[in-house]
């Protein structure tokens, strides 16, 4: 499938662009943006090996699944649906782009970034992450694993009527993931590598809008995920070392949706409205990092 060019409709774009920095004037910047890469529309953002993908919304509230080049690798079959994307490397370190198409269990993709192709991966489930050819993803109350190609098997399982697991992140030292019940709290977990038992991280009460889609990911042997309140408050980006148990976080313009790491360099994507459809992708210079505020959980 090769990727098509977005054709930017100035005259939708611009309003949307204005009250974006007007609210960006009033937020005053928590911490330096060193470069804005989506102003506008841009939310759930992946990064890896000089690769940035992320979603762009349109004004019907349909999602594309882009590049920072402006290219078009693949749309949703559904409205009000951003990708869920990912992205890592296969046994032979091709880099693709992991992701789902709708909101809820779903089949799952693969995007092979340097061939422009897509092929299905022949299972269903949301919020895949890969990790040199592991595939972790989630279904329902459980934490799906396993080698590209075969038959995947439940690591992790979560108990409790109206609860979701989702947010998955795979990496050498275990599988994150979010477990969210919207009548009770939401909990971050680590199912560690080698059959460790499963670990509560955090714990916090914030209800639908925040760690819905706080997206977690691995990065320096260190697990980062977005933490927000609401799209009114500014919210944090949170850093947690497993080997220690600590954390510590840094603020965000915005409600950040997701973290990604490109080298060292840090993305974030965030909310600038209550509705969902105003979003800003950039990257984050020189974050200012201090304690987690209590309603993160941390320990919890």
């Amino acid at each position: 499938m090769t990727p098509t060019r977005i054709r930017v409709n100035v005259g939708m774009i611009l309003p949307k662009l204005i009250g974006a920095a007007l609210g960006a004037a009033l937020l005053l910047a928590p911490a330096a943006r060193a470069d804005v890469l989506d102003p506008v529309d841009g939310v759930h953002v992946a990064a890896q090996d000089g690769v940035r993908l992320w979603n762009h919304v349109d004004a019907g509230l349909h999602y594309s699944l882009v590049d920072d080049a402006g290219d078009v690798l693949a749309t949703t079959d559904e409205q009000n649906a951003p990708f869920d994307v990912s992205l890592g490397n296969d046994t032979e370190g091709r880099l693709l782009a992991v992701y789902s198409r709708c909101i809820d269990t779903c089949r799952l993709y693969a995007y092979d970034i340097a061939s422009q192709t897509e092929r299905p991966l022949g299972i269903r489930g949301e919020s895949p992450s890969l990790s040199d050819g592991v595939l972790a993803f989630a279904r329902g109350r459980n934490v799906y694993q396993s080698r590209l190609g075969v038959a995947p098997h439940v690591i992790a399982h979560v108990n409790g009527r109206g609860t979701h697991v989702g947010a998955v992140a795979a990496s050498a030292r275990g599988v994150a993931f979010i477990s969210r019940n919207e009548n009770v709290a939401t909990a971050m977990y680590l199912k560690p590598a080698g059959g460790g038992k499963l670990r509560r991280l955090a714990l916090t009460r914030f209800g639908d809008f925040g760690w819905e889609n706080a997206s977690p990911v691995w990065h320096g042997g260190r697990l980062y995920w977005a933490l927000s309140e609401s799209a009114a408050v500014n919210g944090w980006v949170i850093r947690y070392s497993v080997s220690s148990g600590r954390a510590s976080a840094a603020p965000v313009d915005g409600a950040p949706d997701a973290v990604a790491f490109d080298g060292a360099t840090m993305i974030t994507s965030a909310i600038l409205n209550d509705d969902a459809t105003a979003g800003q992708v950039a990257t984050l210079d020189a974050p200012r990092w201090g304690s987690p505020p209590r309603s993160a959980g941390i320990g919890r």
